[in-house]
């Protein structure tokens, strides 16, 4: 998912153990939150994805959402 973020290899690393993210990156990630910004971030991201990658984000975000 940092992919699309455009966060570095360091900085992802830094977040899957634990570490708080750097201010502007925090942000970024508690925008996230919104879905609608969620959506417009990965649209314009969409070329980043494989084909179908898109779909596949969209289904388990559906399922993450009904829990």
């Amino acid at each position: 998912m940092f992919n699309f973020l455009v966060f570095g290899d360091n900085q992802y690393r830094k977040c899957e153990e634990g570490e708080m993210p750097r201010v502007s990156n925090g942000k970024m990630i508690s925008a996230l939150k919104d879905s609608h910004f969620f959506w417009e971030i990965l649209k314009l991201a969409q070329n980043q994805f494989p084909d179908d990658g898109i779909l596949k984000i969209e289904k388990k975000s559906e399922r993450a959402i009904v829990k």
